[in-house]
């Protein structure tokens, strides 16, 4: 999903230094969506990178990589 349509920033691509000067000036011009996107940009932030979120997600990695370890051996032997 794209940030902006996210309500939680906006893409600028890269070497395009006028869309960037464009993107803070609309920033600067607009406070309440600004602080609106900076709340959403956080929650989000919460939601996909929080240690608990991470913790699980490296938990599930190392189940996928002992069980096709496990599948490996079995086919070896």
């Amino acid at each position: 999903r794209r940030a902006r349509e996210a309500d939680a920033g906006e893409l600028v691509a890269p070497g395009q230094p006028d869309q960037m000067a464009n993107a803070m000036l609309w920033l600067l011009q607009d406070s309440e969506l600004r602080y609106r996107m900076g709340d959403r940009s956080f929650e989000q932030v919460k939601e996909h990178w929080s240690l608990e979120r991470m913790a699980a997600r490296y938990l599930e990695l190392y189940q996928q990589v002992l069980a096709a370890r496990v599948r490996s051996r079995a086919e070896v032997a």
